[in-house]
């Protein structure tokens, strides 16, 4: 798309009347201000619903996922689109390719590996070629992660400027619950997972340009027990470790890949390696939890307790209460370290609201509207467009943002030699 070519709407939301499409739809019709948007699926009907209940004043598209007609005359009316259709390997791969060829800014909020590793493999070219920022896992999946990541490698860089990166970890605290849409999103990536190469899909560098540059350190996703944290807490097992690991990774490749070639100069190193966990109190209750998670995920290999999960377990549309959407939260403490361990930069994001779905709401409509409306910020990177992460093409413009909305907060400290600093990075105190 070229940058002057003129289209009738900055942004569509695709899947405006599920669970977390309507979220989102509420969000941006009182956070897009001067951005033309409008609502897209399959359903006119449906649509028109979401309008009238939500007292939207935008308009309606109708196009069914598997319409490639539709999709491409969908896209072409818009510069950016946020998909909420999953589970993405299903119902998300003609609207992906549709944009990459039409220079159409791409959001989704994808926790499926498979999704992600066909998507980038097939249509990074034609992403580049039209000017189309894509960008997988723009809410609790991955934006803690891998902007948690990129703030505190910064923040250690700042503090000592040639320090090499060592180990990141980040630890997760969260109140929220599941929605049927999740569920179904989970079981569709083991059913895929179930035709892939184990051994590739396990690596954390499935989508990341490069592979591990120093095979001497243990790339993990957490533990089914207690670690040791670099913060003296006990972390365990996390479900989404495994796709957010991959996300980080994929972050450090682009900047490993860019620096290489001399157009960046900000980037992790050979010697950064990442793992995150859930943050619990004590060594038992780490290993209870975690073990348990395991268990439930081992039953979901199994055809029979997918089927009856699918019958019984929570139906898409189906999610948390307003009440529990409010009284939600999430915390993320990222923990970078130099190789010697003799400097530490820890940043922590706070946000309020159920994480999954009241906080992912405002993050992925924030990141569409970083690029809509303050595309002349955004790093260097984004201007090469093609498929990027949330922290390579939006980085600190997209921290300021979700700030200015008053439910997340970030604060950085440095730790060196035994002394401490804490300052919040948006001057404002802790949520």
């Amino acid at each position: 798309m070229s940058h002057n070519e003129k289209r009738p709407y900055d942004l569509v939301v695709y899947g405006a009347t599920g669970f977390t499409g309507k979220l989102v739809a509420k969000y941006l019709k009182q956070a897009a201000g001067s951005t033309q948007w409008a609502i897209a699926g399959r359903s006119f009907k449906k649509l028109d619903a979401v309008k009238r209940d939500l007292g939207l004043q935008v308009d309606i598209l109708e196009a069914d996922s598997f319409d490639v007609t539709a999709l491409l005359k969908l896209v072409k009316q818009t510069k950016a689109i946020i998909s909420l259709v999953g589970p993405y390997e299903i119902y998300g791969s003609a609207l992906y390719k549709a944009c990459a060829e039409n220079g159409t800014h791409y959001f989704d909020l994808t926790g499926e590996i498979p999704f992600c590793i066909k998507m980038i493999g097939e249509h990074s070219a034609a992403a580049i070629k039209s000017g189309a920022i894509m960008i997988h896992s723009c809410g609790w999946d991955s934006i803690p992660s891998d902007l948690g990541t990129f703030l505190a490698v910064q923040e250690l860089q700042k503090a000592k400027p040639n320090a090499k990166v060592g180990l990141v970890e980040t630890a997760h605290k969260f109140k929220g619950a599941f929605s049927g849409g999740t569920f179904a999103s989970m079981i569709s990536m083991i059913e895929t997972e179930r035709d892939l190469d184990r051994k590739t899909i396990g690596s954390p560098f499935v989508i990341s340009p490069i592979s591990a540059p120093n095979r001497k350190y243990k790339h993990a996703y957490g533990t089914p027990f207690a670690a040791n944290l670099q913060n003296g807490k006990r972390g365990g097992f996390f479900v989404m470790a495994f796709h957010n690991t991959k996300i980080v990774y994929r972050t450090f490749g682009i900047l490993e890949t860019l620096t290489k070639a001399n157009k960046e100069q900000f980037h992790y190193g050979e010697d950064f390696h990442y793992n995150e966990y859930v943050e619990h109190s004590s060594a038992f209750r780490s290993t209870l939890v975690s073990v348990t998670l395991l268990f439930f995920l081992s039953l979901l290999t199994l055809k029979p307790i997918r089927a009856l999960v699918k019958r019984f377990g929570p139906q898409s549309g189906d999610g948390p209460s307003e009440q529990a959407r409010t009284n939600g939260y999430w915390k993320a403490t990222t923990i970078a370290s130099e190789v010697d361990g003799s400097t530490q930069a820890t940043v922590t994001a706070y946000g309020k609201g159920d994480p999954g779905y009241a906080s992912t709401a405002m993050m992925i409509s924030e990141c569409a509207l970083a690029v809509l409306q303050d595309r002349e910020k955004l790093p260097a990177i984004a201007k090469d467009a093609g498929p990027l992460t949330p922290a390579t093409a939006l980085g600190n413009v997209l921290r300021e943002r979700l700030e200015r909305t008053g439910f997340f907060s970030w604060e950085a400290s440095i730790s060196q030699k035994g002394a401490r600093q804490a300052t919040p990075l948006n001057g404002k105190a802790k949520l």
